[in-house]
């Protein structure tokens, strides 16, 4: 994996400088669900707010942070253990874990007497923020975090100073192995040890006003010396000294805090976002933006920042380093990236300053071959070593090695190219859920939604889907069931594709950005639950194709309907009913329980009852895109209401304007067809036009939630047109093959045919003079295995674990001749549930295509037994299409045949590629290529009638 360099020289932080970061606040579900009891304990909260902002310049977590590069010696023996001896004590840049150095002592001290290495810093107040943690690595283990903390309010009556109290942290349980040793809950843990402390003392001991200044590193004796390095001091919770005083005190979060001190080469590339500190003072960074709870994420194509933050994305993903200035944009902006991190070698000369903190993670791309792997690791352990972030995660798209990935990065994203390559919605969600049980329990999970189909293949996917996946756009509606299948799956941030910008002004792309906002929308006002839901349970339908997942967070159930098919049109005649009432039975949720029926444009209460095996719901009409709430606390239901309340005129304008703008492109559309008067879609567009108008009208008068439902009625009614036009579209299409097209075609003859794998249409046979006028570019008949080598077919055969693999020649039940072509794939031990990638393919030799000039793949496969651990099976695909536009087949049978047919784009070379991803084996026989002669066709259609206004 290669990145781009950047363009401004590298800089870091002063030896032994501390650097400031934001600690987000922990969002907790029962303060979003549970607002105050009263109103005056509210107004009485905001008066207290106000009170702390403008007299103490507010609150808030920074931390500081100390890799321990200066030339100055962090720590020292404490005095009181003058049994210890100290052996060593440099720095050390070879064993560094972070920055350039490391400290390293090595001392020695009794068995029974342990030693404590001291390290001071600005006096911290106890508060409930304060962590501390330590880096360390030792050969011996039980190395202990320890504080002193001082009661500046109790002096010791032999000292006469304030009296200190020794707290405890965790400790190292391994040797030789960097570990973390922390100490938090500070003040739960000086309260029991004041209790104690009184016990001993006998005098009252006030804990008021307690700080702590100094951190100890407790050794246990041994009668071997120890050896301890120690790199990265992390506190959190204090904050920058104010002037004059050595105590640390807390500054606002919005309080202007200066950059890092820029070299002579940096003034003028790093930009300064903030005030210089005074002088003698540490200068700190920028505090780091607070990261999304649930990142909803964009492919950036060089839109404005600002436009897709309009849209309802709170981070933008980049193909490339970001620039400074983009990072300042983003900041601004309060939104986050996701980019490739610099180049190793900017990373080892410490360019990763906070200037970086809008990056919430560094993307590692993906993971193709060992080669990818191994830099992925390699930059990974730079990041861990140079980032000044220990928050900042990584992620990786894992196309392979998906177990090697969770190990490496800190989250993962699942997804590939579904947008109109027919694989079912079931399918697809195998394949996610297989792919999730191959990475590592409890790994984070990012989605991956297709907005737009793949570059180069979009006229080559819209012959190739099934009914209702012709269009090269993603569809409000299928966006809708993707992300009720990702509450399904625990998904923890959504990763929209794009591959143009969505600034465009066409209608496609104008539909695209609506359909993505009121995603968005949707992902906003179920939020808490994909942030910290459980899922606890399925609901059952009585329609076979819906279901729901039922997630819980405290009192609060929400059900995400979907569905797993398209539905079906109905009658063309009768465009305006609705289908029958639809319920659902629920398990699980308490009878006491409220119903409530959620959209981002309103809320209502749905009709239900206790039955036997718990709550069933009913819906007057089909279910739109909405959630179902149950709740026993009203006000759960009111921290939902506001965000409907804040949200509603917004959904229900963009329903509208989408509705408004699918139909627009109907009749350019319904011209197309070879016969506009056999699909009588007329009524369908008089209704759509109908309760647009009554969309306006009810805006008008303020009624937002009916508004809501006749714009999504609208929807609905041209979600059925696009079922009625790709099957319409595909069969014109097929009878003239004026374009490409992907089909298996009937048997040849003499040979039954068996029935088609999903996906696949007929194609009727191409006649004999055609199949004269054609040119062979490629044939083979696999009965020699010299003329198969020689012709320049290879295999590939992947090692994997607890497979083996096979490419031969086999004399089983050829197709025709002797022999045939078989791949198989077969576990070596007890059958692994799962195959991540295709173990073994087969290439053929690459031949000549002209651009323009349309070409034919035919062939024969027979798979005789299901094959089992991939939801891929036998994959069939060209060099032109690529492996999304791939025919799949898992058991066939007899032998059946397959045909492709392509219009190269460009002047290039195209092969055949036949990868087996499953457990089993498949035959391929009678492989060839032929050059078609192509047809220029003249439009001889009867022009669309005019459609009168609806009244």
């Amino acid at each position: 994996m290669q990145h781009r360099s950047r363009p401004y020289p590298p800089g870091s932080y002063p030896p032994g400088h501390w650097m400031q970061r934001t600690i987000p606040l922990p969002i907790r579900w029962d303060s979003l669900l549970c607002p105050a009891k009263s109103v005056w304990t509210g107004f009485a909260s905001f008066c207290i707010f106000l009170l702390i902002f403008y007299s103490s310049k507010g609150v808030a977590r920074p931390a500081l942070i100390d890799n321990l590069d200066s030339p100055t010696l962090a720590f020292r023996l404490a005095p009181e253990h003058r049994e210890a001896k100290l052996l060593e004590h440099d720095r050390v840049s070879d064993r560094a874990q972070f920055g350039r150095q490391a400290e390293r002592i090595v001392l020695h001290s009794p068995a029974d007497s342990p030693a404590a290495l001291l390290y001071q810093f600005p006096k911290a107040p106890v508060i409930d923020e304060l962590r501390m943690a330590v880096w360390v690595m030792s050969n011996r283990p039980g190395v202990r975090l320890d504080a002193r903390v001082t009661l500046p309010r109790t002096n010791d009556p032999a000292t006469k100073i304030p009296y200190q109290v020794t707290i405890r942290g965790t400790s190292t349980t391994q040797t030789g192995n960097w570990q973390k040793i922390t100490l938090d809950q500070v003040p739960e843990r000086l309260a029991r040890q004041a209790r104690v402390a009184r016990l001993q003392y006998d005098h009252p001991l006030d804990e008021r006003g307690a700080y702590i200044q100094e951190l100890l590193l407790t050794l246990p004796g041994s009668k071997q010396p120890v050896e301890l390095l120690v790199d990265r001091i992390e506190i959190e919770g204090v904050l920058q000294p104010s002037q004059g005083d050595s105590t640390i005190v807390q500054v606002s979060a919005s309080a202007p805090l200066a950059t890092p001190r820029a070299s002579a080469g940096q003034a003028e590339t790093y930009p300064q976002t903030g005030r210089q500190a005074p002088s003698g003072q540490p200068v700190l960074p920028s505090p780091r933006p607070v990261p999304p709870r649930i990142p909803r994420i964009i492919q950036w194509q060089g839109e404005p920042f600002a436009y897709l933050a309009k849209l309802g994305f709170n981070a933008i993903a980049m193909q490339r380093p970001a620039s400074l200035q983009e990072m300042a944009k983003a900041q601004a902006l309060g939104l986050s990236l996701i980019c490739p991190p610099p180049t190793p070698d900017n990373i080892q000369a410490g360019i990763l300053t906070n200037d970086f903190a809008p990056v919430i993670a560094w993307d590692l791309g993906s993971l193709e071959s060992n080669d990818d792997l191994e830099t992925a690791s390699f930059v990974k352990n730079l990041l861990t070593r140079h980032d000044p972030d220990p928050q900042r995660q990584t992620i990786i798209n894992p196309n392979r090695f998906v177990h090697e990935a969770s190990r490496i990065a800190d989250i993962l994203l699942l997804g590939r190219p579904t947008l109109g390559t027919g694989m079912p919605l079931g399918d697809y969600a195998t394949w996610l859920i297989r792919r999730k049980r191959l990475s590592r329990p409890g790994t984070p999970i990012w989605l991956q939604l297709d907005t737009e189909g793949v570059p180069g293949t979009s006229a080559l996917r819209l012959e190739t889907a099934t009914a209702g996946e012709f269009a090269s756009v993603t569809s409000r509606q299928r966006l809708a069931t993707q992300v009720a299948l990702a509450a399904t799956l625990k998904t923890q941030g959504f990763y929209f594709t794009s591959y143009t910008p969505l600034t465009s002004k066409d209608p496609p792309t104008r539909s695209r950005a609506l359909s993505l906002e009121l995603t968005n929308l949707r992902i906003g006002l179920i939020e808490p639950w994909l942030a910290s839901g459980k899922l606890i349970t399925a609901a059952r339908s009585n329609d076979p194709q819906l279901t729901a997942a039922v997630l819980q967070v405290e009192r609060s159930f929400l059900m995400v309907p979907f569905r797993w098919h398209p539905a079906k049109p109905s009658a063309p005649n009768k465009p305006h009913r609705l289908d029958e009432p639809v319920s659902f039975l629920v398990p699980g949720v308490p009878e006491s329980c409220d119903v409530y029926f959620l959209t981002p444009a309103g809320a209502s209460r749905l009709r239900h009852r206790r039955v036997t095996g718990g709550i069933r719901i009913f819906f007057d009409n089909r279910i739109p895109d909405g959630f179902v709430l149950f709740t026993e606390d009203g006000r759960a239901f009111s921290s939902v209401a506001r965000y409907i309340q804040q949200q509603s005129d917004r959904t229900t304008q963009r329903t509208r304007d989408l509705a408004e703008l699918r139909l627009q492109q109907i009749l350019p559309r319904y011209r197309t067809l070879s016969t506009p008067g056999a699909v009588p879609i007329q009524p369908w567009i008089r209704s759509t036009q109908i309760l647009i108008e009554q969309c306006d009208t009810l805006l008008t008068q303020g009624n937002i939630e009916i508004a809501y439902q006749r714009a999504v009625t609208a929807n609905r009614l041209l979600d059925e047109m696009d079922l009625t036009f790709a099957r319409a579209s595909g069969q014109h299409e097929l009878r003239n093959a004026s374009t490409s097209a992907l089909a298996a075609s009937p048997s040849f003859r003499g040979h039954p045919t068996s029935r088609p794998a999903a996906g696949a249409r007929q194609l009727a046979p191409l006649s004999p003079a055609s199949q004269n006028r054609s040119a062979t570019l490629l044939e083979t008949s696999f009965e020699n295995i010299t003329e198969f080598q020689q012709s320049g077919w290879h295999p590939q055969q992947l090692p994997t674990r607890g497979l083996t693999t096979a490419v031969r020649l086999s004399p089983d039940s050829p197709y025709q001749g002797s022999f045939c072509l078989e791949l198989e794939v077969q576990p070596t031990g007890p059958m692994p549930p799962v195959v991540a990638t295709s173990p073994v393919w087969v290439s053929s030799a690459p031949v000549r295509v002209r651009a323009g000039e349309k070409v034919e793949i035919r062939g024969m496969v027979r798979v005789p037994q299901r094959l089992t651990g991939s939801v891929d099976g036998l994959q069939i695909f060209d060099s032109l299409g690529g492996m999304p536009l791939a025919i799949r087949f898992q058991q066939t049978g007899s032998w059946q045949p397959f045909r492709v047919v392509r219009v190269a784009p460009t002047d290039t070379e195209m092969t055949i590629t036949f990868a087996l991803s499953g457990l089993g084996k498949a035959q391929i026989d009678q492989v060839s290529v032929r050059q078609l002669p192509v047809r220029h066709l003249q439009a001889t259609r009867p022009p669309a009638p005019r459609l009168s206004p609806a009244r």
